[in-house]
C-alpha cells in the first residue's frame, strides 16, 4: 500500500476536527435506500488515498520527467481508492470507493446519495460490488483518524491509542446505557449494567472484526487496523477481569499450564489472552510463579498437569527447563492426552529420527558435562539438580519426540488466525468433556 495526501476532497475536513463523526439520526444498515432512496448513507471520506498501482509512487520520478501528477498516474497506469466512513449507523463501517472509474465519488456524489442516484438503485448485493465495505466498528473508526505523516511517509493517528480507544469506547456505552434507561432496567446497577455492556459489546467488537474480512486486500493498513482492533479487544478484557475472577472460568479446578521459552513470550501473550476472552483458567510463570517460590517445583506442577501449552521451537528443545517440564510430564505418563504442542521449528529442525537423534545427543553431551564437573567440584547442590533434570530429559525425550514425528501439531501460523480458534476449540472440547 502507497500513501497519497488527500487533497482533492474537502469536504470531511470539519468533520475530523473530532474523533468520532456521530451523528444525531442513527439508521440500521438495513434501512438504507429502502424506500425512494431514503435513508441514505452520510458519507466522511478519510484523509488519504490508497493506491493499487503497480509501481510505487514517486515525486522525485515527477520531478525529473517534469511530470504533472495526472500525467505520472495515466503513464503508469494507476488507480486510487477512496476510503469513506459511513456515519449515521449505530455500527460505523468504511466503505471502499473507486475514483477512477467516472467519478470521485461514486458511491456518495458528496456527504450523502439522492434518491435518484444510480448508486441508490443498486441492490445491496450491488451497491457492495461496486463500494465493497473494508470494515466495522473500532476497526472503521480507526482507519477514518489516520492521517498522512509526510517526513515519514507513513499513516498515524492524530492522539494517542489509549485516547481513541478511550473515546470509542464512552460513546458505545454512553449509546448502550441511553437504549437500557427504561423501567425494564430500574432495579440494575450502574455497575450492573456496564458489565453487561462490557460483556455484550466485547463479543460484538470480536464479530465485527471478523466481518472485515475485506481489508486483508490492503496489507499495510490491515496490519495497522488488526493490532489496534487487538490492543482494544484487551482494553475490554482488562476492564472485565476485576469483577468476576471467581465464576468466569469453565475450568478452574484444572486450570491449562503454559510451557514456553521466554524469547517467545509475544506469542504465548496472545495465547493467554485468548485463554481470557474464553474464560479459560490458566497458570503461568510470569504470574504465578511468585518471588522466592521454588522455580523446579513450579515446573513439576507443570508436568503433573491435566492440560499443557508448549511451544516447541529451537530455543525451547535446547532449555532446560522447558524440556524438564515436557519430559517430566511424559515421565508423570498420559502425556497424549494433556499436551497441546505448538511446533515452530526452523528449517533445520526436521521432524524425523535423525534431526531427534541430533537434539538427544546435545542432551547427553549437558548430562555429561554436570558429571564431569560433580567429579571435579563436590557436593555441588544446583549441578546435582541440573544432573537430574538432563537425565530426565535424555531418558524421556524419545517418547516425546516420537509424538512430534508421528502427529499433526499446531503450527504457529495456524494457530495465529482467527484468535487462536483451533486452539482455543481443541482445548473446550477437552474441558467440556471433563465436567
Amino acid at each position: 500500500m502507497i500513501i497519497k495526501d488527500f487533497d482533492k476532497i474537502v469536504t470531511s475536513s470539519s468533520e475530523h476536527k473530532n474523533l468520532l463523526p456521530y451523528e444525531e439520526t442513527l439508521y440500521p444498515m438495513a434501512a438504507f435506500y429502502s424506500e425512494n432512496g431514503e435513508p441514505s448513507e452520510h458519507f466522511s471520506y478519510c484523509r488519504y488515498q490508497v493506491n493499487i498501482g503497480i509501481l510505487p509512487f514517486s515525486y522525485l520520478y515527477m520531478q525529473k520527467h517534469n511530470l504533472s501528477e495526472k500525467q505520472y498516474l495515466k503513464e503508469n497506469g494507476y488507480d486510487w481508492e477512496n476510503l469513506a466512513l459511513v456515519t449515521n449507523t449505530p455500527n460505523p463501517y468504511i466503505r471502499c470507493t473507486y475514483e477512477a472509474r467516472g467519478s470521485a465519488y461514486p458511491c456518495g456524489c458528496m456527504e450523502y446519495v439522492s434518491s435518484s442516484n444510480s448508486y441508490a438503485l443498486l441492490s445491496v448485493e450491488e451497491r457492495n460490488q461496486k463500494c465493497p465495505i473494508l470494515a466495522y466498528g473500532i476497526g472503521a473508526i480507526f482507519i477514518w483518524n489516520l492521517d498522512v505523516n509526510k517526513i515519514a511517509n507513513d499513516l498515524e493517528l492524530p492522539c494517542a491509542d489509549e485516547v481513541l480507544m478511550n473515546e470509542y469506547f464512552k460513546a458505545e456505552l454512553e449509546k448502550y446505557m441511553y437504549s437500557h434507561n427504561s423501567r425494564k432496567y430500574v432495579l440494575l446497577s450502574y455497575k450492573e449494567k456496564e458489565q453487561a455492556f462490557l460483556l455484550e459489546h466485547l463479543a460484538h467488537e470480536k464479530e465485527l472484526w471478523r466481518k472485515s474480512i475485506k481489508l486483508q486486500d490492503y496489507e499495510l493498513l490491515y496490519k495497522y487496523t488488526s493490532d489496534f482492533v487487538l490492543s482494544y479487544l484487551l482494553f475490554l478484557e482488562q476492564k472485565l477481569q476485576p469483577t468476576d475472577c471467581k465464576k468466569r472460568y469453565l475450568n478452574k479446578d484444572n486450570p491449562i499450564y503454559v510451557s514456553y521459552p521466554w524469547s517467545d513470550s509475544e506469542l504465548m501473550d496472545k495465547i493467554c489472552s485468548a485463554f481470557e476472552s474464553h474464560n479459560i483458567f490458566y497458570k503461568r510463570d510470569k504470574k504465578d510463579c511468585g518471588y522466592r517460590q521454588n522455580i523446579t517445583k513450579f515446573e513439576e506442577e507443570i508436568a503433573d498437569a491435566k492440560m499443557i501449552v508448549a511451544i516447541i521451537n529451537d530455543k525451547s528443545l535446547h532449555s532446560i527447563d522447558c524440556m524438564y517440564e515436557i519430559c517430566k510430564m511424559v515421565e508423570n505418563g498420559h502425556f497424549e492426552d494433556r499436551l497441546f504442542p505448538i511446533a515452530s521449528l526452523p528449517s533445520s529442525i526436521k521432524r524425523n529420527t535423525e534431526d531427534g537423534d541430533v537434539i538427544l545427543n546435545y542432551w547427553r553431551v549437558e548430562y555429561n558435562k554436570r558429571v564431569k564437573q560433580l567429579q571435579d567440584i563436590s557436593n555441588n547442590e544446583l549441578l546435582l539438580q541440573e544432573l537430574v533434570l538432563c537425565n530426565t530429559i535424555v531418558t524421556e525425550f524419545p517418547k516425546f519426540w516420537k509424538y512430534v514425528c508421528r502427529n499433526n501439531c499446531l503450527t504457529k501460523e495456524a494457530l495465529m488466525k482467527d484468535e487462536c480458534k483451533v486452539l482455543i476449540d481443541a482445548i473446550l472440547n477437552v474441558t467440556q468433556n471433563n465436567r
